[in-house]
């Protein structure tokens, strides 16, 4: 029974809070069309905070606006949603800001409370220059300076210009009111340098040059810097002949400013005209950003009247005005106006009311002294942090160098060691190399020696067995030739002598037979003689090879111009045998080596030597490079034959050449 009680008081007031939470048509239809909620019978809080962020359009309906600010300031109260919270705050924020200041400055803090700084966001930014104008106002200059740096960094962080651009002209604005003019101008030449170049002349960048002119007017009043008038005059003509369709509503300002520049200079009159000029009609237009109210040409015609002696109508004018009021002028120009109302007072025997303000003018001047003292330790203490900073950055820097400086010393270090492991490895890798050829190089050398005592022996063996054989046949041709050659003659004469015709026939078959027996002998004996050839080195067997096997067509042509018969009628057999070997090797260096695409081969002979020549058109042999094992081989097969060999390099390519005699058995 209690749990559904409970149930139902909750929906009763839920009820009842939505049906309250609405608006009326006539605050729907002034709403932008941005603004206006889906449902304006149950407004959501995204509702209530955009009509709260409106509520400057919305002055005809203050009692709605803050019904709608109690309900906002109920539900921010119960949330526990922080950005929710946050949102909220800035809604109510931007309300007080526009009607109660006081208000604005408590929301702010609610606000600066909840945020972490975790991440940047245009809410915040907003809320920070809302909050720096409300300090501002309100005379509080240092917490102004201080919101509005936190809104630079935001915006800074989100690269919004817009909001950089605000909180360049707080900046600038607070450092003037407390006469950092310096500082001021430089943050306004900031602000005019990212200003985006497609809305140059338009009446906010117009504004922002006029309140670089009162920048200079402020600096005139305090230094007497004839510099900065002349650039405070400048600036004035440059404004007021530029040709633009809203231009005469800057007339307004650019008149007041040279009426403060005469009033500056004690010449009243005119500043007195000039102030008029400035409040003429034509000069205003309520709709317009230039068009609002101007309250400092009244104030400030008002205190040259009274320096011009005209007391009571300059005292009437500043009393009317109501300097007292807050949010309207800067505690500097209160001071002024002070100052002016002592003395007329003072001047019209009102000695009461003369004290009165005088005592209020110099509460202003101790304040501003107070702010000034203020500021410059704010400053101070910027200062300090950001050499600290600095320092603390510096560090940082000399810390990572220094590691970096360790690191690319460590990688050095193993780039040397590595290197010099690498270098150790190729010394041992080439010495094992030179030790390997050098072996290769020994071995080849006892192996071209075992060959070429080999070919000594096989020469001096063939030599000796065909000297055997060349003895054996002059033997036999000697002594049994010569036998067999008288035996036929000798048969042939008894035939001629016998008379017994069958004796004759027998004896004419015996020489017959003798002359046969005769014939056979000289050829086995020229055979035995000639026995030197052997079919398995056949110089012009294997240049017929040679030519079948790399023929036309091929990438390697061969060939050769060879008389055979004399090859084959005067070659000796170890004739054969080497210049057999030697073509084949010529021909293999050839294929490795050179990259030749014709080899031509030529042997031929006089009446005491052979002749040859091997030439093929490849790269040739380089400049300073020795004999290969190849080359030497043949070198030393034609010092076997008792002949001679030269070569010949050219670009052209290669060519061997030699002789060796020609046997003469």
């Amino acid at each position: 029974m209690k749990i559904t009680l409970l149930v139902f008081v909750s929906l009763f007031t839920l009820i009842c809070h939505f049906s309250s939470a609405q608006i009326s048509d006539s605050l729907y239809n002034a709403l932008p069309e941005h603004a206006r909620p889906a449902n304006k019978q149950v407004l959501s809080i995204t509702d209530k905070q955009n009509i709260l962020h409106n509520a400057n359009l919305l002055r005809k309906h203050e009692k709605e606006l803050e019904q709608i600010a109690l309900w906002l300031k109920e539900e921010c109260t119960n949330t526990i949603n922080c950005q929710l919270k946050k949102s909220s705050l800035a809604a109510l924020t931007a309300y007080y800001f526009n009607v109660a200041p006081d208000s604005c400055k408590k929301y702010y803090r609610k606000l600066a409370t909840c945020d972490d700084g975790a991440q940047a966001n245009n809410l915040m930014a907003d809320a920070y220059l809302g909050a720096a104008e409300t300090y501002f106002y309100n005379d509080l200059y240092d917490t102004a300076l201080q919101a509005s740096h936190t809104s630079l960094d935001y915006a800074v962080r989100l690269k919004d210009t817009g909001l950089i651009v605000n909180s360049y002209d707080n900046l600038s604005l607070i450092h003037t009111y407390l006469t950092a003019y310096d500082k001021g101008l430089e943050y306004m030449d900031k602000l005019l340098a990212i200003y985006p170049r497609y809305k140059l002349w338009d009446e906010n960048y117009v504004l922002y040059l006029l309140n670089k002119v009162v920048i200079y007017n402020r600096q005139y009043t305090h230094t007497k810097s004839m510099q900065a008038k002349l650039k405070s005059l400048r600036l004035i003509r440059d404004v007021m002949s530029h040709e633009a369709h809203n231009s005469k509503y800057w007339f307004k300002a650019c008149y007041n400013f040279l009426g403060y520049l005469n009033f500056l200079d004690s010449n009243y009159l005119s500043a007195i005209q000039l102030f008029d000029s400035s409040m003429l009609p034509a000069y205003h237009d309520s709709s317009r950003f230039f068009g609002v109210k101007n309250i400092y040409s009244p104030l400030y015609k008002a205190i040259s009247l009274i320096k011009l002696g005209r007391f009571a109508e300059g005292k009437k004018m500043l009393e009317q005005l109501d300097v007292s009021r807050p949010h309207r002028l800067s505690m500097g120009i209160r001071q002024a106006a002070y100052e002016a109302l002592s003395e007329a007072a003072e001047a019209m025997g009102n000695n009461i009311q003369a004290l009165e303000y005088y005592k209020k003018f110099k509460l202003y001047t101790d304040t501003l002294d107070l702010q000034e003292q203020r500021i410059k330790a704010y400053e101070t203490e910027q200062k300090y942090n950001l050499v600290k900073l600095q320092n603390e950055n510096l560090k940082n820097e000399q810390e990572k160098q220094r590691i970096k400086f360790i690191g690319i010393i460590a990688i050095a270090c193993l780039v040397v060691a590595v290197l010099l492991v690498y270098l150790l490895y190729r010394k041992q890798q080439v010495t094992r190399l030179r030790e390997r050829q050098a072996l290769s190089d020994e071995l080849d050398k006892l192996e071209q020696q075992k060959e070429a005592e080999g070919l000594k022996q096989r020469e001096e063996y063939e030599q000796a067995v065909s000297g055997l054989r060349k003895t054996i046949s002059r033997d036999i041709h000697d002594e049994v030739g010569s036998s067999l050659a008288m035996l036929p003659m000798m048969i042939n004469d008894v035939k001629q002598n016998t008379l017994n015709p069958e004796t004759a026939a027998l004896l004419a078959g015996i020489e017959a037979e003798a002359r046969s027996v005769y014939t056979q002998v000289r050829e086995f004996i020229y055979r035995l003689h000639h026995s030197a050839r052997a079919a398995s080195y056949d110089v012009c067997e294997l240049l017929e090879n040679l030519d079948l096997r790399f023929g036309r067509g091929t990438g390697l042509q061969i060939t050769y111009e060879v008389n055979k018969s004399l090859v084959r009628q005067y070659f000796t057999v170890n004739q054969h045998r080497e210049m057999y070997r030697i073509i084949k090797e010529a021909v293999t260096n050839t294929v490795k080596h050179s990259n030749a695409s014709n080899i031509h081969i030529d042997i031929s002979c006089n009446n005491e030597y052979f002749f040859f020549e091997i030439a093929d058109n490849g790269k040739g042999m380089q400049d300073g490079s020795s004999k290969g094992l190849g080359l030497a081989a043949i070198e030393q097969r034609l010092l076997a034959l008792g002949g001679k060999f030269a070569i010949a390099s050219s670009i052209n390519g290669l060519r061997l050449s030699g002789s060796f005699p020609v046997s003469q058995d």
